[in-house]
């Protein structure tokens, strides 16, 4: 049953018990339970939760620490040392799925206060925390009464404008060339790699690569890129700017991200708290009164507010054409679809 949680405002951020694992503060790592490690991304969803989850561990007297960005790398580096410093990894789904029992440790979901919760994108050792979309945007200001309409204009080479794409395959470069080429939906996976760089080859000499969300909110707004495949958290940043940002809803690519529990992490009673406290109503709804996202927890709605409800996807807006991102198969591939882009960009 999920535990009622008392609504902080966002503004007592300043106040949560949270640091880098640079601060001052003896235990880290040491197993002790009135503390947990988190390695997380930091930005708008680390300020989320500092006002909302760490705020409700702090009452029960347990600290969180932080560890931001929450480099893959390093975990890697503890886990393989076996002397882990982190409790609880931000990671992808697909992630969790492929490194389970090596980088996490199996999930034990009678300790996970599930009421409300969809677990649907959860597996072994990865708890899904929030959902949202890979989005085809654009500036309205630019295209005016031609705008692009699908991901067939994105990627078509006679189409105007300069695009923007993030510099890693996972955030669906491949699928949505693929759906630019006409691939149906059902047929993405496996990913045709020859028909996907193929595709891409053709705006190859208008396409502008990022490799953080900053970059492509600054992109849009200066106007270095007229379109983009995005995060929607990005885009609310961007408009602030000046542009007029518009979103392109036919065939958005859904997502979720994971929380995982490191492997051999020392405080695992903490990192399940905190797990927990992530979950609750009051932290799902921090998330979304901050960012266009959809709350894991049911009980929570989306936020209404306009700056945010633009770019957030709903039925009524994709029309039945939202897609999924298989983790499955980004689980068993990463590896060889990471080497694969590589070698195209630096070719």
């Amino acid at each position: 049953m999920m535990r009622n949680r008392k609504a902080l405002p966002l503004a007592a951020a300043g106040a949560v018990v949270a640091m880098t694992l640079t601060a001052c503060g003896g235990g880290i790592g040491s197993g002790d339970s009135s503390q947990v490690v988190f390695a997380t991304t930091g930005g708008t969803t680390t300020e989320a939760l500092q006002a909302s989850a760490y705020e409700t561990l702090a009452e029960s007297g347990i600290e969180v620490l932080e560890e931001t960005p929450n480099d893959r790398a390093k975990l890697i580096a503890m886990t393989e040392s076996e002397n882990p410093m982190w409790d609880v990894f931000h990671s992808a789904p697909y992630d969790t799925i492929e490194q389970c029992g090596v980088l996490y440790e199996e999930i034990d979901f009678d300790r996970i206060e599930s009421d409300g919760v969809n677990l649907d994108s959860a597996n072994k050792c990865g708890v899904p925390f929030l959902q949202s979309n890979f989005v085809l945007a654009y500036n309205a200001d630019t295209y005016g009464d031609n705008p692009p309409t699908g991901w067939e204009d994105y990627y078509d080479p006679e189409f105007p404008g300069e695009r923007g794409i993030m510099n890693y395959p996972k955030d669906m470069g491949l699928e949505t060339a693929l759906l630019g080429a006409g691939v149906e939906p059902d047929d993405l996976y496996p990913i045709d790699y020859d028909k996907a760089f193929e595709t891409l080859d053709g705006i190859r000499g208008n396409l502008h690569f990022f490799s953080t969300g900053a970059e492509q909110q600054t992109a849009l707004a200066n106007g270095t890129v007229d379109m983009m495949l995005a995060w929607p958290t990005r885009l609310a940043g961007a408009q602030e700017k000046g542009p007029d940002i518009e979103v392109v809803w036919n065939q958005p690519i859904a997502y979720s991200d994971a929380l995982g529990i490191v492997k051999g992490a020392p405080n695992q009673d903490a990192a399940y708290e905190l797990i927990n406290a992530i979950l609750d109503e009051t932290s799902q709804a921090a998330l979304a009164e901050v960012m266009p996202i959809t709350p894991v927890n049911e009980n929570v709605p989306t936020s209404d507010a306009p700056e945010i409800e633009e770019f957030l996807n709903t039925e009524e807006k994709s029309e039945g054409t939202t897609i999924t991102r298989n983790d499955e198969w980004w689980g068993e591939n990463r590896d060889e679809a990471t080497e694969r882009w590589t070698a195209w960009v630096n070719r």
